[in-house]
């Protein structure tokens, strides 16, 4: 007889009583998983928008350093002191200036190249283009004839000034008596109304910016004690450069009944190549942004305004862009304008240009880009 051998059945637990369900009770089904899952994709979107939204706002914030920083002129360092001298005949003779001259050429006089070209086709009357990497004469018209500066002059008066700077955060205070002098004669400038404080660097950027009469008077004042010592520096510059037509009688430009002063087109290069190898006054002239002025000024900023009043804010010409330059007006000379330029391939240029009988601005300008484009190359 076979004996049926016995399978061991699972044991079971015993089930728990529930309660029964109503008919509108729906049986739960845990979702624990699927709720996690969407709270991560959730969380790493958030996170991806937050990071987005961040790169586009540093992205914002650096254009809008980079196009103010563009605006302001950058501050330029002192040189060692190896490369600083005395200072002569002013209040700061016992410091050093900042930012002396570090001449390129032992002998700044101009010769004439093999090759020059008496300029034709101008209205103005006077004129002459030096090749800085020959620095030689290629053209011209009446050179050597003496002229008045007029505002051409403030190219020396801003030369003197960076030699001698022992600072250039140093406050000054504007005077009444300058203030009184521009409006006696009618001069360029600001509507200063005296006691505005501004900077050693507010009055360079103003001398040249604007052609400020206040502001080189204030400068003068400043670094020499009065404008008759500061012009007897510009004077001994001319002489130690070698200028046999050129005389000084006040840092301004300004035509003064009785006052005879003069240079020649030739030797206002001359200056101009040299303000050229001072750092800050080329630092100064070859700016095209605002210089922003503190609350007590007349006005918040100020622009270069050959850029504006002679090329209508654009210098690139047809040979060459200008990178620096100085307007000057009085009725015997008509427009004036002393201006540095580079071309393409590298070369640089100075012009000066004096238009004669009260030549015009316009005119004067029409001259300027003819003979950029007829004998530069």
């Amino acid at each position: 007889m076979n004996q049926q051998i016995p399978t061991r059945q699972p044991s079971r637990s015993p089930q728990r009583s529930q309660p029964p369900r109503t008919p509108n009770q729906r049986q739960y089904v845990p979702r624990q998983k699927s709720v996690k899952i969407g709270l991560a994709s959730t969380m790493i979107v958030v996170f991806v928008i937050t990071l987005i939204l961040l790169v586009i706002s540093l992205v914002l914030l650096c254009v809008a350093l980079a196009v103010d920083g563009e605006d302001k002129p950058a501050a330029i360092e002192p040189m060692g002191n190896a490369q600083q001298e005395e200072v002569s005949n002013t209040p700061t003779g016992s410091k050093k200036p900042l930012y002396s001259t570090v001449p390129s050429r032992s002998d700044y006089f101009i010769e004439n190249s093999s090759s020059y070209q008496t300029v034709s086709g101008i209205d103005s009357e006077y004129t002459i283009l030096l090749d800085l990497s020959s620095y030689e004469a290629v053209a011209g018209l009446n050179a050597d004839t003496r002229i008045c500066p007029a505002s051409m002059t403030k190219i020396m008066t801003l030369l003197i000034a960076c030699e001698n700077i022992t600072s250039l955060t140093e406050k000054v205070t504007v005077s009444a008596a300058s203030v009184t002098y521009q409006a006696n004669h009618g001069a360029s400038g600001l509507a200063w109304t005296g006691g505005e404080v501004l900077s050693v660097e507010d009055l360079l950027y103003l001398i040249y910016f604007r052609s400020d009469t206040v502001a080189c008077l204030t400068m003068a004042e400043y670094l020499a004690g009065s404008e008759a010592n500061f012009v007897s520096m510009m004077n001994q510059k001319a002489e130690k450069l070698g200028l046999r037509d050129t005389y000084f009688t006040n840092s301004t430009g300004l035509k003064i009944s009785g006052e005879n002063y003069y240079t020649t087109c030739r030797e206002m290069a001359m200056i101009m190549a040299y303000a050229l190898d001072n750092p800050l006054a080329k630092k100064v002239m070859t700016q095209t942004g605002s210089w922003y002025l503190p609350e007590s000024a007349p006005v918040e900023y100020v622009r270069p305004t050959w850029v504006t009043d002679r090329f209508a804010g654009n210098a690139v010409l047809d040979t060459v862009t200008i990178k620096a330059a100085k307007t000057g007006w009085e009725d015997e000379p008509g427009a004036c304008l002393v201006s540095y330029a580079e071309s393409g391939n590298g070369k640089q240029y100075i012009n000066v240009i004096v238009g004669g009988n009260g030549l015009s601005a316009t005119k004067s300008t029409a001259d300027v880009k003819a003979i950029y484009k007829n004998y530069a190359k």
